[in-house]
């Protein structure tokens, strides 16, 4: 007798469902590790644009500032500020504006609606450190950029949960 190889409709549909269980438990924690990934982008963009306003200062010895476009989360724009008054004036050269920006993403400053202006040492031209705070609506953690008054710039995450 000819004996038939192969899967029952019964065996194909329990293998479906359960395919679709799994699918359904990993599709959290890989969204949840994308929009991470986007944070931590967007911190270390931030970073490395303070970075490079704050070497651009040193290279040029005059003061480099960073301006928000409306705010901090439309983007930024970096420039020659050798009147030192924080606004891209006529004469004075844009160096780099932002590419990326993702409006899910928020950057809220520390207080302080004032561009970012280094010296041509280095230093925040105001006396007292900066902390941008990066948040996203659907995540618990955040990211921080911390500039401290020396200039030098750092990132660290922490968690905004309440829970214990």
């Amino acid at each position: 007798m000819n004996k038939l190889k192969g899967f029952t409709v019964i065996e194909l549909i329990i293998g479906l469902v359960i395919a679709v269980i799994l699918i359904a438990f990993a599709t959290s924690p890989i969204r949840d590790l994308m929009l991470r990934m986007r944070m931590s982008d967007q911190a270390n963009l931030f970073h490395l644009d303070l970075n490079f306003a704050r070497q651009e200062a040193i290279n040029r010895s005059y003061s480099v500032a960073v301006l928000p476009n409306e705010n901090w989360t439309d983007g930024w724009i970096i420039f020659e500020d050798k009147n030192d008054n924080g606004l891209l004036d006529v004469g004075e050269s844009q160096l780099r504006e932002s590419a990326y920006t993702n409006q899910k993403i928020t950057i809220a400053d520390s207080g302080t609606a004032q561009p970012v202006v280094f010296t041509r040492f280095g230093n925040l031209k105001t006396p007292t450190q900066r902390i941008f705070n990066l948040s996203h609506e659907e995540l618990a953690t955040e990211k921080q950029v911390v500039m401290a008054a020396s200039g030098t710039v750092s990132v660290h995450s922490h968690s905004t949960s309440n829970e214990i």
